[in-house]
């Protein structure tokens, strides 16, 4: 969406307050929505189906006349109004259950009610079993872009977590690409959260994602301990986004020391080069380390 503005969906929305959640689901000026009981998460497709609570007034009647649909008991909002092929190729589905199977074990693992900051992190960081190389459709939360036509324009460019309770609400945000690689860090809405240069953060950050995942598992490693003990940091620091943007020359340094020498001749590796080009006045001013 940032390089082709041509690119455009419609949309679902998770809306939330202290008291009550709503997922709402929209196609042009067709909505739907449905009020949340437990565990509830949506991706790239649209999910709600015969069950819901509000939906815009003229929706059943424009599916009817368009022959999706023969009657009320017939109708079916997600299937009326989606894209199924659309949504197998962006692989939606698979990212969805994802999501779902993961906090919905929570509270069978840890007996405890409800899901806690931690479990949202890492359902926001889950590869599905995955690699970013992996695949031809899009499979994982944590999205890495590839070079098949429909993987281009996946990547998660930013993650965030909110808590929302009666007395206030916390936001946890990376601020940057790749959650698996990044930290979350608190904002507070109202207060000064020394953010710091969140343009420079974000572009140090993806010439880490970048380099990192030109060979995922091995050079993530040499990170992850670092990131893991900053990650708990980060969650209590006032200066937790500026020692963020401090931390990751080094993380760089560290991959670069590994990759040196090494060079990847597949599709995937030739579509991430592809991308250094087109950022390059970026990933060069901004990155913090040379090309």
């Amino acid at each position: 969406g940032y390089r082709n503005k041509k690119f455009r969906y419609h949309n679902s929305f998770l809306i939330a307050d202290a008291n009550e959640a709503w997922v709402l689901e929209t196609a042009d000026k067709y909505w739907v929505a449905e009020k949340v009981a437990g565990v509830r998460t949506i991706s790239n497709l649209l999910t709600i189906g015969k069950e819901f609570d509000l939906i815009a007034p003229d929706a059943y009647e424009f599916a009817r006349r368009q022959g999706w649909c023969k009657s009320a008991d017939d109708f079916d909002f997600a299937r009326c109004f989606g894209d199924a092929k659309r949504s197998d190729l962006s692989g939606g589905v698979l990212r969805q259950a994802c999501t779902t199977q993961r906090l919905s074990g929570v509270d069978k693992r840890s007996g405890e009610k409800g899901v806690g900051r931690e479990d949202m992190f890492a359902a926001l960081r889950d590869h599905n079993g995955f690699t970013p190389r992996q695949g031809w459709r899009l499979q994982m939360p944590c999205t890495h872009a590839s070079w098949w036509p429909t993987r281009r324009s996946g990547q998660t460019t930013g993650s965030m977590v909110s808590r929302v309770t009666a007395t206030g609400t916390t936001h946890y945000l990376t601020g940057t690409s790749s959650p698996c690689l990044s930290v979350y860090k608190p904002v507070i809405l109202g207060r000064d959260n020394h953010l710091g240069d969140t343009e420079k953060l974000f572009w140090q950050h993806e010439r880490l994602h970048r380099l990192v995942i030109g060979d995922y598992a091995r050079r993530r490693a040499v990170i992850e301990e670092a990131r893991v003990t900053f990650q708990v940091e980060a969650l209590s620091r006032d200066d937790a986004w500026d020692a963020h943007q401090q931390k990751i020359p080094d993380w760089i340094s560290r991959v670069e020391a590994m990759a040196r020498g090494q060079r990847g001749f597949s599709f995937f590796d030739r579509y991430w080069a592809e991308q250094d080009n087109l950022d390059q006045v970026f990933l060069r001013q901004l990155g913090g380390a040379s090309q």
